[in-house]
């Protein structure tokens, strides 16, 4: 399982998605129906995603399903946007219920 902390400010998390240089944090967002939900900085490659909509976070920070970031993007050109290996069960560290 890999734990993700959690970034102190949406600041911080447009610094990791400009820079990528701290992989693997986390900022907490609210999901269409309400529900809490998070962006995540991926640990393998540093792009942001959101867990909103098929991924759930339980009470204790554990995200289900895994995050599954290993299949590339490929444009319609053939060039590759993102070849990222990684796919693991994640745990936002500081998830409050």
């Amino acid at each position: 399982m890999t734990s993700m902390t959690k970034a102190s400010s949406v600041d911080e998390m447009k610094e990791i998605e400009e820079r990528q240089e701290k992989r693997g944090t986390w900022w907490p967002v609210k999901d269409l129906d309400g529900s809490r939900s998070a962006i995540i900085t991926c640990p393998g490659c540093g792009q942001t995603h959101s867990l909103c909509g098929r991924w759930k976070v339980s009470s204790d920070g554990s995200v289900s399903p895994s995050v599954d970031h290993s299949q590339p993007i490929v444009k319609t050109d053939g060039s590759v946007i993102r070849d990222c290996l990684f796919h693991d069960h994640v745990k936002l560290e500081g998830w409050i219920a």
